[in-house]
């Protein structure tokens, strides 16, 4: 597998990896730890996607896109804990972090492979 494809599936496998981990480690159970999940499923592969798509092909600087797309994942990922989650007292926090752990250690992979 190479190209965009293995940049997705990659980026999907390690997002899926990390953040439930670490909703686990801080208590969330059940419906929550599966919510964590699904949320990444539905922009994880989008925000790459859509990266891709403008660093390749727009003249928006690659940093910007990356800003601009990591905060809309945080905003959605934190309104759908917000509705939908049973044990997320602070949302958009849990979303902040989550995505800067997945992110960071992607980026530190990234750096080394």
């Amino acid at each position: 597998m190479s190209g965009i494809g293995a940049r997705l599936a990659i980026s999907l496998l390690l997002t899926l990896a990390m953040e439930p981990a670490l909703a686990a480690a801080l208590k969330k159970r059940g419906r929550d730890l599966l919510l964590v999940g699904l949320v990444n499923v539905a922009t994880n592969p989008a925000a790459v996607f859509l990266f891709h798509l403008a660093a390749g092909y727009t003249p928006i600087p690659p940093a910007l896109a990356m800003i601009v797309l990591e905060a809309g994942a945080i905003l959605a990922e934190g309104a759908w804990y917000q509705k939908y989650g049973g044990n997320f007292p602070r949302p958009y926090w849990f979303s902040l972090g989550a995505n800067a752990l997945s992110f960071g250690i992607g980026y530190l992979i990234q750096r080394v492979f």
